[in-house]
C-alpha cells in the first residue's frame, strides 16, 4: 500500500499549491489603498437604519 499512498499524497500536495493563492504582493495592496474611497475624495454609500 505505501507506493499508492505515497503517490496519492503527492497529488494532494500539487492540488494544493493550485487551491491556495499567494498573499498579494506590496504592487497590489498598494495599487488597491489609492484606489480607497478615502483616497479618491468619494464617500462610501451608507444604508439607512431602518427600524425592526
Amino acid at each position: 500500500m505505501r507506493p499508492f499512498v505515497a503517490e496519492h499524497q503527492a497529488l494532494g500536495r500539487e492540488g494544493a499549491e493550485r487551491f491556495f493563492m499567494p498573499p498579494p504582493r506590496q504592487k497590489v495592496l498598494d495599487m488597491l489603498a489609492a484606489g480607497a474611497p478615502e483616497n479618491t475624495g468619494t464617500n462610501p454609500v451608507r444604508l439607512l437604519d431602518y427600524p425592526e
